[in-house]
């Protein structure tokens, strides 16, 4: 039917994919005489079919590739191309980022390429691992004739390519699987088109379980894994299909390892097989029928399909009109249908059951008549914890139709007060069903749920209570590892300089390397001052400028979005929107570049007497400076033709004028709320200003440790040249290249060659190498402070 799916067995392929291919990758060199032996007893063929084989090769290994993107020319469907294109790079890119990893032979003994003559010892074959990976991902769209005939030459690609002597055996079965994960991951990238059978299938499949239909369509929300259908009865009766194929368990299984990792108390259901998943469905429909009966489903039919043992559930469901529904259009709801809503829900925690994944799909509305189904999800024997999460659903799916005030009210009437005190701390994403959550992102209605908690405990006249606590591990706790994994190896980098030249430290003056480490760190309260300026709320100070000293790791470990990140989350701990937040690091950034720039301009006139970057191409070593040079001018160019491009294309500039200018309109908002506030404006310009100096002065104490000393102005177009350089440079920090443009500098100043290099070096171990290391601890201090 054209509909597309993510399937959980696509993920069980990628990592199948890649655990044997590093095996067979590290096997190659392990067992070499066998492969050798098995080789030769096939390469070369007699010479009187040696043409047969190259021929079979050649139409084995290229022929798939030809004929599929002709057939998909052919159809003008631009998805399979996309598909057939993408999978065909993931294959060559893998092929070639293992023989870069693993080394082309895997390190197969060069020795055996005298006995094995016109074998190719590469691992894995790309051409192989192309044709594979474009065939496994046009095979749905295919018939099944056409389907076998592309397997089959597969199969005498693989047979062949041995006798040709394409590959050893392990890297031709090797090349094999890093096709069909290539394929797999372009099915994760832009979704299967298997996910979801055709309805022409699932009215098959319910004939042979004797269920009459008039009609079938795909379910509106589905679930990872299990497929959904509506249809109507023989007697114009709404029945509910739950479909569970093979994709169903390994989506089960990966949601439930995920659960089990990062919730501490994992209240869904877990069945190994499609026969425990259809029994649990069931036989929880049958529990929840007889707890509220005529508002749950009722069990039709099940079993499994004789064709391809799909696995069925037929449920008749309640009558009337989704609570989705109601909600897109605007309906209303009487307080007569929420309490019976309400009242269904509690019956079924009367009898320990819960629904488990309660949501605006889930619920239907007659009149003042509410029903519920899909049961896939219940629990029997529920803890009161997974009870008290199910009334915070219930409570939000209310508050979407009919608003906090009365879904609390009706929560009250029929549940009691104990239940709506109870549900509480549990209105929050995370207690929350995924359908359920998915509407409450899309919709933006997250106020809502801090709307329920304050009202309900108002109207339970209870304080409000702190949310439950349901992480075993977060996603920031996991960032912020990986994160600490990525700066940490940066940082052993930066150790490996520091202990590399301590020599160039011990020849300098220490006094003076000592006064370049204390006045460096001086630059972040400049920088706190700044984004204190930035907003109109007190800020503390402190905390301020170990926010700034923290992003020196952040930035160095996971770069700029990390650093925007940790801003907003502290500006959100101090009640500041992240709009504000977003803005005020928009306005800081751009106060930086202003003082810089404006610092620039005043110091070239006082400058031009002493840089001279003419004596840079007559000196030895003008070959370097020279291409350093070039390089910028090559920079700036780029960059225009890039603004250039931007705003020459029309879907450029709209993206620029949907994304980029409503920020810039906010911040100089945000900037004219400032501007009426003298002391904020000052402490903006006035902190990036003392940044910008203490800076210069620490590049200055680091010249005299080394008995060289330039002036103010001059330092300050060094920094410059550094900045323009680092700013553009896509390393982290911009390490490397903001030395090289300060080296630069220094010696169009007249520095010595050794001297510019060990000052830049002694500057940059205060200002650049070793804060990151500081920033990490003060990035956990923040954290258990509760700033972040």
């Amino acid at each position: 039917d054209g509909t597309r799916r993510r399937r959980g067995t696509d993920v069980s392929r990628v990592v199948a994919a890649i655990l044997i291919v590093l095996y067979l990758g590290l096997l190659l060199s392990c067992h070499e005489r066998i492969q050798a032996e098995l080789t030769k007893a096939l390469h070369p063929p007699a010479q009187g079919i040696s043409w047969l084989v190259t021929v079979l090769w050649d139409l084995g290994s290229a022929g798939p590739i030809v004929l599929v993107i002709a057939v998909a020319v052919l159809d003008l469907r631009r998805e399979i191309l996309r598909d057939l294109a993408v999978a065909a790079a993931t294959a060559f890119v893998t092929c070639v980022a293992l023989q870069h990893l693993l080394g082309v032979t895997a390190n197969f003994p060069s020795s055996a390429s005298t006995d094995l003559q016109g074998v190719n010892l590469g691992f894995p074959v790309p051409l192989l691992s192309v044709s594979v990976g474009v065939v496994l991902v046009s095979l749905p769209y295919f018939s099944r004739g056409l389907q076998r005939l592309l397997e089959g030459i597969i199969f005498v690609s693989l047979l062949s390519g041995l006798m040709h002597g394409a590959g050893l055996p392990v890297s031709l079965i090797g090349s094999v699987v890093v096709g069909w994960g290539a394929a797999a991951v372009v099915h994760l990238a832009f979704g299967s088109p298997i996910g979801i059978p055709a309805t022409a299938d699932v009215s098959s499949l319910l004939g042979s379980l004797g269920v009459a239909v008039s009609s079938v369509t795909p379910a509106r929300r589905q679930d990872w894994g299990l497929v959904r259908y509506d249809a109507q009865g023989s007697g114009g009766t709404p029945l509910r299909i739950s479909l569970y194929g093979r994709d169903a368990r390994e989506s089960q299984l990966f949601a439930k390892l995920y659960r089990t990792i990062f919730l501490r108390d994992d209240a869904g259901p877990f069945s190994l097989t499609r026969a425990q998943q259809v029994e649990h469905e069931g036989y929880m429909t049958l529990l929840a029928s007889v707890a509220a009966p005529n508002q749950t489903a009722r069990v039709v039919a099940s079993g499994f399909a004789p064709a391809d043992r799909s696995a069925m559930v037929v449920s008749e469901i309640p009558r009337g009109e989704s609570l989705r529904a109601i909600s897109d259009t605007g309906g209303t709801v009487s307080d007569a249908a929420l309490d019976s809503l309400a009242v269904a829900v509690h019956a079924l925690h009367q009898d320990n059951l819960t629904q488990g994944s309660l949501d605006l799909d889930r619920i239907v509305l007659d009149g003042d008549h509410a029903g519920i189904f899909d049961f896939n999800h219940a629990t029997t024997f529920g803890s009161s914890q997974a009870i008290h999460r199910e009334t915070a659903a219930l409570l939000m799916c209310m508050a979407l139709v009919a608003g906090a005030d009365r879904a609390i009210a009706a929560c009250t009437r029929t549940m009691g007060i104990d239940a709506l005190s109870g549900a509480l701390p549990f209105l929050q994403d995370v207690a929350l069903p995924s359908g359920l959550v998915a509407t409450i992102r899309v919709g933006h209605h997250k106020p809502l749920l801090a709307e329920l908690r304050t009202k309900g405990a108002a109207a339970a006249e209870v304080e409000v209570p702190k949310l439950a606590e349901l992480h075993r591990v977060s996603w920031t706790n996991l960032i912020l590892a990986v994160g600490t994994l990525i700066g940490g190896w940066a940082l052993i980098g930066v150790f490996l300089h520091v202990a590399q030249a301590w020599s160039t430290i011990a020849n300098g003056d220490l006094a003076w390397v000592i006064a370049t480490a204390v006045v460096a760190q001086l630059a972040y309260l400049g920088s706190g001052l700044s984004t204190m300026g930035s907003v109109t709320t007190a800020l503390p100070l402190w905390p301020v400028v170990v926010l700034e000293l923290s992003n020196t790791f952040s930035g160095l470990a996971l770069g700029t979005p990390a650093v925007l990140a940790a801003r907003i989350r502290f500006f959100q701990k101090q009640g500041i929107s992240a709009t504000v937040a977003v803005s005020s690091g928009f306005l800081v950034s751009t106060a930086s570049w202003i003082v810089k720039g404006g610092l620039f301009l005043i110091s070239i006139p006082f400058a031009l007497g002493t840089i001279h970057f003419s004596t840079l191409t007559k000196s030895s070593s003008g070959g370097s400076d020279q291409t350093l040079l070039l390089w910028i001018m090559v920079i700036v160019l780029g960059i225009g033709i890039a603004v250039t491009g931007i705003f020459a294309v029309p879907r450029w500039r709209r993206m620029v004028a949907a994304r980029v200018v409503p920020q810039f309109h906010e911040a100089v908002s945000h900037f004219k709320t400032l501007i009426d506030r003298p002391v904020n404006m000052v402490e903006i310009f006035g902190g990036m200003m003392i940044a910008q100096l203490v800076t210069a002065f620490a590049l200055s104490a680091a010249l005299m440790a080394y008995g060289y000393h330039l002036s103010l102005p001059v330092i300050l177009v060094v920094l410059t040249i550094g900045s323009m350089l680092g700013g553009v440079s896509p390393v982290p920090g911009g390490m490397g290249v903001v030395e090289a443009g300060m080296i630069l500098g220094l010696k169009a100043a007249g520095v010595p060659s050794d001297v510019a290099v060990a000052a830049v070096f002694v500057q940059r171990l205060f200002t650049a190498y070793l804060p990151p290391v500081a920033g990490w601890f003060c990035l956990v201090w923040l954290r258990r402070k509760d700033y972040l």
